[in-house]
């Protein structure tokens, strides 16, 4: 497998100290990298009104599996994205989805 690419010292650090379970590192990014998952969470499902609490779900999801991200392997925003495609392909897929209607999420 091909080693990620670079990233800056802080990048590193903030991804050091996420793994080590530092909360604040862990709202560091959330601010940088949410809107790029909710951007994508949105175009998944094709409404806003699910994508709050996907987001939500995908970044409790993060963090509970911080410990397996391998940021020698891949950056961590294609880490973070299988999260919330993940999360949005369940609640798409559910029988009962309606773009224009707010979902429950049962994950």
């Amino acid at each position: 497998m091909h080693a990620a690419p670079s990233i800056s010292n802080r990048e590193k650090e903030t991804i050091t100290l996420f793994k080590n379970g530092k909360k604040k590192a862990f709202e560091e990014l959330y601010d940088v990298y949410a809107p790029l998952l909710y951007g994508a969470i949105c175009r998944i499902l094709g409404q806003t009104k699910t994508a709050e609490k996907v987001l939500q779900q995908s970044f409790i999801d993060i963090w509970q599996m911080k410990a397996s991200y391998e940021p020698d392997k891949e950056r961590i925003i294609l880490w973070m994205m299988r999260f919330a495609r993940k999360n949005s392909l369940l609640i798409k897929n559910q029988d009962n989805f309606q773009k224009d209607q707010p979902q429950t999420i049962a994950l």
